[in-house]
């Protein structure tokens, strides 16, 4: 994580970062979701963060779905609280080849730090 601070206020920041995350349930047209990368910008204000960024999702066939998000949250002493995203598919590989999909996100903090998301969304898968 790379964070900047802006300079017009003090709790003002520009954040880019790299996080993983591991699917505890879903799949897509039967395949297991395994989990991904996400690649985040986030600008931060206090306690309100808003942002975006790219999703690579792979599934256990070894394909992969690129999905773009645009998120809003809340923090607690720099500790993430909830939130939401909206995403779209963008790309695939496989039987994601030309998929298209959309959806949300809701997200909340963990007792571990991290970050638990309960998605949504529909899909069609390319012809």
């Amino acid at each position: 994580m790379h964070a900047v601070p802006v300079g017009d206020s003090p709790n003002h920041m520009y954040i880019v970062q790299q996080v993983k995350c591991t699917a505890t349930k879903g799949e897509i047209a039967g395949v297991k979701e395994q989990g991904g990368a996400a690649t985040e910008f986030a600008d931060v204000v206090g306690d309100k963060i808003t942002g975006h960024g790219v999703f690579v999702e792979t599934l256990a066939n070894g394909d992969k779905v690129n999905a773009t998000y645009r998120f809003e949250g809340t923090s607690k002493d720099k500790v993430f609280q909830m939130g939401s995203n909206k995403w779209t598919f963008v790309s695939g590989t496989g039987l994601m080849k030309g998929a298209k999909g959309s959806g949300t996100c809701k997200a909340k903090g963990n007792a571990e730090g991290g970050i638990d998301f309960d998605c949504t969304g529909t899909y069609t898968l390319a012809k």
